[in-house]
């Protein structure tokens, strides 16, 4: 009963800082996804006075360029046909500039929307840009704030897990500390006296992981039930079951075994 105890006492603090690992792991998925999503959507459009030799633009703002699509002329003619005599047509024909629309292979994030906007005014034959950047800036900052927050709790849940696990392992010690000092004047040392509370610590570390992939396999079948329609797009993640099994194990034995040894380090069992 006592050793159930002390196993709940130490899965406790481990299972709220798996879960909070994979909520991060959750928005970063679902963060990353949304990006793919408008980085598909999203152009910039040029205007040039002379045809765009497509080649000489291949990396901007240190993202390459996906593809460069001439928007097509004759639509934005056609547009003007009712409103224009024939004459003028020809004449708008005749002036009218080019138009492209510059796809990248990521999405950027505002501070290489500022390079890419510089090194496109330093080409010459481009005399007109339009990022959209009141768009782009918000949903940026909007996709960046989410990941921080959650970066920022998942830290906080961190340290709070290393302070209880560690609180555990002094109670520990401090209830068995007659039978280490005996072990001690045997020539023991204070790393094999633990070892009892080591071998607690890899069976919470083990059964938290189990409980959190559990909650990861259930999620990843009905993520409907917790999400809308709408935002469904963007958080069918598809989890690999065994990576995230290997990652939740070895950070809870990490967490674990860093707060154990923390207190090995400043713990002096001496005895009475």
């Amino acid at each position: 009963m006592k050793f159930l105890k002390n196993l709940i006492s130490f899965c406790i603090p481990l299972i709220t800082m798996l879960f909070a690992l994979t909520i991060f792991t959750i928005v970063s998925s679902a963060v990353d996804t949304y990006k793919e999503k408008i980085r598909s959507d999203y152009s910039i459009v040029i205007i040039t006075k002379t045809p765009l030799v497509q080649d000489t633009i291949d990396v901007l703002g240190g993202i390459k360029v996906d593809k460069i699509v001439p928007m097509n002329r004759e639509k934005i003619l056609a547009s003007f046909k009712n409103r224009l005599t024939q004459n003028s047509m020809k004449f708008l024909d005749q002036r009218l500039p080019y138009f492209y629309q510059v796809y990248l292979t990521e999405f950027p994030s505002t501070y290489q929307l500022e390079i890419i906007l510089d090194e496109l005014k330093n080409k010459p034959s481009i005399y007109q840009i339009e990022t959209f950047s009141k768009n782009h800036n918000q949903i940026y900052s909007l996709l960046a704030l989410s990941q921080k927050i959650v970066f920022i709790l998942y830290i906080i849940i961190v340290l709070f897990a290393i302070f209880i696990i560690s609180k555990q392992v002094k109670i520990w010690f401090y209830e068995h500390k007659e039978r280490i000092a005996i072990m001690k004047l045997h020539g023991a040392s204070v790393l094999y006296s633990a070892k009892p509370i080591i071998l607690l610590t890899f069976f919470s570390s083990v059964l938290s992981s189990l409980v959190v992939v559990v909650f990861i396999v259930i999620f990843s079948e009905n993520s409907s039930l917790i999400f809308s329609e709408e935002l469904k797009d963007i958080t069918t993640i598809h989890f690999n079951i065994f990576y995230e099994s290997i990652k939740l194990l070895v950070v809870s034995l990490f967490i674990s075994f860093i707060s154990i040894f923390g207190v090995l380090t400043k713990l002096k069992i001496k005895p009475n």
